[in-house]
Parts: structure tokens; sequence; C-alpha cells
């Protein structure tokens, strides 16, 4: 990417990239990085550890005790999602490998390369200015500018940019893909929720593990969910 153009198209989310050969819509663009982490975590047994995918994909794995290793090829893990390991092994490669385990899959885990992964810490995961009240907290969503903002009284905490469900003529599990306007109350967050289909990917359903943080929140009388992308 050299530089960024504001063109005013479409409506909303009006950013482009000059790239080699051309322009791309910031809707098809995802900021990411590759860091290896060369660390080997210690694990204690029979408990679960968040962490963060930290290359732009990673294939999982499965391990059959007639067959081997093989690749599972229905679906890839992307850059940012959060995973829940539950023990490292010796992989394909006689490498480290962090075995999976996902909420949709009972019994079910396949395995990524251990540096692909980065364990997050418990002081990330605790609630940020505990002190506060939890009413003078407020997040408000512009679908107009697609900007999130974060509101601690009236002192901006945070803001960032935000993709919001637009209108496709279609719905999903009966649910409209818009994102509902209104003021709505958030009943759960989840660090890592699978999304999507549980099953192989097809042409317009695609699963998606380890959606990070994500908030549900209550609109139009029904208990709806939507992930942020930042």
């Amino acid at each position: 990417m050299y530089y960024e153009v504001d063109a005013e198209t479409p409506i909303y989310n009006t950013i482009w990239y000059r790239v080699w050969g051309g322009f791309v819509h910031r809707a098809f663009v995802q900021p990411i990085q590759i860091r290896d982490n060369n660390t080997i975590p210690d694990l204690e047994k029979d408990q679960l550890y968040l962490a963060e995918l930290t290359v732009p994909i990673s294939q999982p794995y499965i391990f059959d005790r007639w067959q081997g290793w093989q690749v599972y090829d229905a679906f890839k893990l992307y850059y940012g999602s959060n995973h829940w390991i539950a023990d490292i092994v010796d992989g394909p490669d006689q490498q480290a490998w962090c075995k999976i385990e996902d909420e949709l899959y009972a019994g079910f885990n396949y395995f990524i390369p251990t540096k692909h992964l980065r364990i997050i810490p418990t002081d990330e995961m605790t609630p940020i200015s505990a002190d506060v009240p939890f009413e003078k907290k407020r997040v408000e969503v512009s679908l107009r500018d697609q900007l999130v903002t974060a509101f601690e009284g009236s002192d901006v905490v945070m803001q960032t940019s935000v993709s919001t469900g637009i209108y496709t003529g279609s719905s999903t599990n009966g649910l409209p893909t818009t994102t509902p306007k209104g003021h709505h109350n958030i009943y759960s967050k989840m660090p890592s929720k699978h999304m999507g289909t549980s099953g192989r990917a097809s042409t317009d359903r695609r699963p998606l593990p380890g959606v990070p943080w994500a908030p549900f929140f209550c609109a139009r009388r029904l208990c709806i969910s939507r992930y942020l992308l930042a």
C-alpha cells in the first residue's frame, strides 16, 4: 500500500488504498503481521489457555491413529483470531504444535504450530477501568462514519474503525444482516467464538473459528450477536 484516498464513494467507508496496479477498497483489506513465537509455553495439565494467532494464516492439521497427520481443510485460522490451547504435542514436522479445543467440536481437536500463537496473559483479560461504574460506560457505533467510540462518562477512551453489517436482501437464521439502530445492552462477552458454520466451507457460508472478543447484545426483542471488526 502506498497511500490512502478518500474517494467519497460508496455512501460510507469511502477509503481506498493505492496499491501496485491500481486501487483497492478498504473493506477488502486487513492489516496483518508475521510474529513467530519461539518460546514453548509450560502448560498445566487439564487447563485451557487463550491464545492469539500472530501470523496471516495457519492451516490446521488433525491426527488419525491409522492415517497419521492430515491437513484439515474445513477451514483456516486467521490473523488476530483467538483459540483455546489444551496441550502441546510433537507435530507432523516433529516441532511443537498446539492442540486446539473448539467449542463446536465436542471431543474433536485440531493442531497448529506453537510458534503461530501467543498466549494472552491474564492482565489483558481483566476489566478495563474497573473503578468506573458500568452505567458510566457506553459504546457508540456510527454507521455513517464507520467508527466505534468507547466512553467513560463524557470522556472518549478509545476510537477505531468498524465494519458494520450491510443490507444483502437476505437474512441469517431469520435475522437481518444490517446492524440494527437504537440503544442496546450487551448481555455476554466471549473471548473466542466459533461463528459461521460448524462444517466444511461452502460458497456462501464459511466457518469462522476463534472470532475474538465477541460481544452479544439484545435488539428488537431478539438476542443476536455482532462482531465489530476494527
